[in-house]
């Protein structure tokens, strides 16, 4: 069977597009050998390397690279911004579970913020404590 693996299709996937091992390695913060090992089967590809390659090409069926079905390219690109979306917009029309997911959202940006801001000042301080 043509590209049974995972990695196999990953690299029909990166020829598809042209790219080098070492040119791939660099946008999936792995290096040319890396890249190598996974199309190979000796090492997997992570979690990690898999959101980065959802978010640099979104235009990639991850069910074809995963699991081989369907086609290597999603061609309704109303799909892909579906993929895309966040789940709590899919709640939205009055949905209770969607006014406490963006309370909570909301929440979590002003921590982060926060947090941003004291990062901050204490790279002011270049390291004099």
């Amino acid at each position: 069977m043509v590209n049974s693996t995972i990695g196999e299709r990953l690299k029909t996937f990166r020829k598809s597009k042209r790219l080098i091992g070492e040119a791939f390695g660099e946008l999936l913060n792995l290096g040319k050998a890396g890249v190598a090992h996974i199309e190979a089967g000796r090492q997997n590809l992570s979690i990690e390397q898999l959101k980065l390659l959802i978010q640099l090409f979104p235009e990639l069926n991850v069910y074809w690279l995963v699991a081989g079905q369907g086609e290597m390219y999603i061609k309704d690109h109303r799909k892909i911004q579906e993929d895309i979306q966040p789940p709590w917009e899919k709640l939205k029309g009055g949905n209770p579970r969607y006014e406490i997911l963006l309370r909570e959202y909301c929440e979590l940006r002003k921590k982060v913020r926060k947090l941003n801001l004291d990062f901050s000042l204490d790279e002011s301080l270049n390291g004099r404590y």
